[in-house]
């Protein structure tokens, strides 16, 4: 990115600093670092009440953390 283009997080990762390599092209040949949430558990939350899951606050989000 060259730094002109507006970027929309989702709401829990407002304000959270990012990976020095968050912009870097994926590896597809390098193993990606497990994610640490309950990713079904989390969508299921986000249809029942309604919402996305970019639109879950860090408070809803913080549930679904794994460890």
């Amino acid at each position: 990115m060259s730094g002109t283009e507006k970027t929309n997080f989702p709401v829990f990762m407002r304000g959270e600093p990012l990976p020095e390599d968050y912009y870097e092209p994926q590896d597809p040949y390098k193993v990606a670092p497990s994610c640490k949430v309950k990713i079904g558990a989390m969508m299921e939350y986000a249809r029942v009440h309604g919402k996305r899951c970019w639109d879950l606050t860090k408070e809803e989000f913080e549930q679904f953390k794994v460890g």
